[in-house]
């Protein structure tokens, strides 16, 4: 079993641990990882270099239907994977258009238009609160709810 969606001590009150607990426990030659940002990107690569592991990246960002819009909105958490290195740029871009300051809203946020834009060098993966802004999207064959 290949866990993709495996949180380094780089998010924030969600993590699993420190990213070498990660790769120790992954007993895989394959390990992802998905923090909430981007920022244990680096020193993942470093330690799957070490380690001999191939390292998968993601992301997880909440998805709102406004994200432009000031106010408090239900959110989803989705999981934005990379499948090669034109994801990974694509996955770095919605990350800093997510928190720019017309975006970022108490937390970093995209709207559900946003994902319409991403390319099959992506796979997205909905969160625990898919709504109507989802569904909308199940007409992209990387997208699984």
């Amino acid at each position: 079993m290949l866990n993709i969606k495996v949180r380094s001590e780089y998010s924030f009150r969600k993590a699993y641990g420190p990213i070498n607990k990660v790769l120790e426990t992954a007993n895989s030659k394959v390990v992802g990882l998905c923090d909430t940002g981007t920022w244990g990107h680096v020193a993942f690569s470093k330690a799957c270099k070490k380690a001999e592991v191939k390292p998968l990246f993601g992301v997880e960002i909440s998805v709102v239907a406004d994200a432009e819009e000031r106010t408090k909105q239900p959110d989803n958490p989705m999981t934005f994977i990379a499948k090669n290195d034109s994801g990974l740029t694509e996955i770095y871009e919605l990350v800093t258009k997510s928190t720019s300051k017309e975006r970022f809203y108490y937390f970093p946020r995209l709207s559900y238009t946003d994902l319409f834009d991403i390319s099959e060098n992506v796979i997205i993966l909905s969160g625990t609160h898919p709504d109507c802004g989802v569904l909308t999207l199940t007409k992209k064959d990387d997208l699984y709810i």
